[in-house]
């Protein structure tokens, strides 16, 4: 005998091309595995589809059995209370020759509201008491209605047969009434406890046979199956099929045995036809639950079932037959791909290609290729670093632009105070102007905390107020949490200085207030310059929200702010202005929380700290 030498056949697999190999291995790796799968699973579908259909339809039935008996015993006790109401049962008991029209309406009252209040719609459609005809309610016709109207129907006659329990009557028995939506009702006499043969009224409670229909067709696990209520006669008193029903309904005799034992579904032969059954009697009532399979059903699922999976294997193995070829001439095309993708990176686009090849020539093509993109990232990566530390030098330079022109005002301010003599003052100002400056310089940091953000706008204001005459009054109103944030520097003196003169200056009294506060919007922190100045007419708010507007009245440093915003966060972060003309405007400073250094922890709420100057 032969022995199958494993390198020799290695060799052999080898040296096939490679559409031959790729043959022999759908060969092998699929349509062998298939064949056997669809052996061995319809060896066993049988059995688990039966289990699984069988598990199910005892789960289901259980589930809608409960739930059937809660609400069935729910509307019994409905009916045992109203039973057990004595005041009814005194004022059903009252002579009619001595029983004044007063009392009778005020009784009539009473019934009525009682009645009502157990009707919610949803278990009860309606409560109904029949009480001796005569009297003045007797045709109230709402809830209360008289004998007279159904001495002669078949429901009150069967009745007779449960004088001292509850009748449940099936609705064909109430079909001269109309109801709407059909009904299933409750009833019973009410007796007097002295006499019990004497019958005092008749109590009928009425519940929705559709919400009944809707509930026993969830026992339905498989489509074409049947729910339905049978009755101790036989009666069919709700069904999830009315057609079906009568196609299956199971002969009472059958009914009778099974329910005896409740083993579960039972096999059963009815017209030729082979079907799967279940009943159970509902506790406190002659209704008894029965849900059919017919298990041509079962057999239709398991045959549509193994039809699926051989169709999804065909359709599999035919997509796997036709990958076989269409892989053979992808990766002829490999090289083509390379081709186009180098023409890509002329355009512009850089980007690598995977290599599915293995280290044939084609791929050490490919990983040349990654290598020379990622030469080519390295070195424009290094040109956009370039570019950014040229364009902070730029910023730089614009933020040396503001501060010539706002020191030659302070120092005119402090020549104007030593005419007059004013040493105090003078001693503020320099004050103000150092702290001003110091954060200025903040030893060439770019980035400083927003506790000294707001000490320095403070100093400007103060100096401000120098010059004004107090006629600026200052608040600040920033949670604790938000102190320690970094945030790029002097971005709020520039606002703080366009509210002032642009806004607070240009009112008739030229004095106002201005408030810095801040807030959390999700992960970004929002800093909020408010004035009371004299506002921004709106189809310029517009324009300046869209960048259209930054002449010279706007001033090199709200430039300097948005600019440097949005080179360090992005386009999405800057500046937003919100103003009513001669009212006032709101200048909002979005910016990132997770891109600003120390970082509080969100909460819904701050414990606001409030400073006023």
């Amino acid at each position: 005998m032969t022995k199958l030498h494993t390198p020799g056949f290695l060799n052999f697999f080898f040296s096939l091309k490679l559409k031959q190999k790729l043959l022999l291995s759908y060969i092998l790796l699929i349509l062998v595995p298939f064949v056997t799968f669809y052996w061995l699973f319809n060896m066993e579908i049988s059995g688990i589809i039966m289990s699984n259909t069988n598990y199910s339809a005892e789960r289901s039935f259980d589930q809608t059995f409960d739930f059937l008996s809660n609400k069935l015993n729910h509307i019994i006790r409905v009916a045992d209370v109203i039973y057990n109401e004595q005041s009814i049962s005194e004022i059903l008991k009252k002579n009619i020759n001595d029983y004044p029209v007063s009392d009778q309406i005020e009784d009539m009252m009473f019934l009525t509201k009682y009645l009502k209040s157990f009707e919610d719609k949803e278990d009860i459609e309606k409560v109904r008491l029949y009480v001796p005809s005569g009297l003045v309610y007797s045709t109230e016709n709402v809830n209360l209605f008289s004998f007279d109207e159904i001495i002669d129907t078949e429901w009150y006659n069967r009745m007779h047969d449960y004088t001292f329990t509850l009748a449940y009557i099936p609705s064909q028995l109430l079909q001269d009434e109309n109801n709407d939506p059909e009904v299933l009702s409750i009833a019973r006499f009410i007796l007097n406890t002295v006499n019990y043969k004497e019958k005092l009224g008749v109590l009928r409670i009425d519940f929705n046979k559709k919400d009944f229909e809707q509930v026993i067709d969830n026992a339905n696990t498989i489509e074409g199956g049947l729910t339905y209520l049978e009755n101790s006669l036989g009666e069919i008193v709700a069904a999830s099929d009315n057609e079906l029903v009568l196609r299956y309904h199971i002969p009472h005799d059958i009914i009778a045995s099974a329910d005896d034992n409740d083993s579960g579904f039972e096999w059963v032969i009815l017209n030729n036809e082979k079907i799967r059954f279940r009943a159970k009697l509902i506790h406190n009532t002659d209704w008894k639950m029965i849900t059919v399979i017919p298990e041509k059903l079962v057999t239709d699922k398991i045959k549509n079932t193994m039809n699926q999976l051989l169709l999804m294997m065909l359709i599999i193995s035919l997509i796997a037959y036709l990958l076989a070829f269409s892989i053979a001439h992808f990766m002829t095309k490999r090289i083509q791909t390379l081709k186009n993708q180098m023409h890509k990176v002329q355009q512009g686009v850089l980007e690598p290609l995977m290599n599915t090849g293995g280290n044939d020539e084609i791929g050490e093509l490919i990983l040349d290729y990654n290598y020379m993109i990622s030469k080519i990232k390295l070195l424009m990566e290094e040109q956009y670093q370039s570019g950014q530390r040229l364009k902070a030098a730029e910023l730089k330079v614009l933020q040396a632009q503001i501060n010539p022109h706002f020191l030659y005002n302070t120092l005119e301010l402090i020549n104007r105070l030593s005419k007059k003599n004013k040493v105090c003052e003078i001693d503020e100002v320099i004050h103000s102007l150092t702290k001003f400056y110091r954060t200025n310089l903040s030893k060439g940091e770019d980035f400083i905390t927003l506790r000294e953000e707001l000490e320095h706008v403070s100093a400007y204001v103060s100096i401000q107020n120098m010059r004004f005459r107090n006629k600026i009054k200052f608040e600040i109103n920033v949670p604790d949490e938000f102190m320690d944030i970094l945030v790029p520097k002097i971005i709020l003196q520039p606002i703080v200085e366009n509210s002032i003169i642009h806004g607070i200056m240009e009112k008739d009294e030229g004095t106002g207030i201005i408030r810095i506060s801040g807030s959390i919007e999700g992960d970004n922190m929002i800093l909020s310059v408010q004035d009371n100045g004299k506002g921004i007419p709106e189809n310029i708010i517009e324009k300046i929200n869209y960048g259209q507007i930054l002449d010279s009245k706007s001033g090199y440093g709200i430039k300097n702010v948005v600019e440097r915003i949005k080179l360090i966060y992005g386009d999405a972060y800057g500046l937003e202005y919100i103003s009513k003309y001669n009212e006032g405007t709101t200048v909002r400073i979005k910016l990132p929380l997770n891109k600003t250094g120390n970082m509080p922890e969100k909460t819904e709420h701050f414990q606001n700290k409030s400073v006023v100057y």
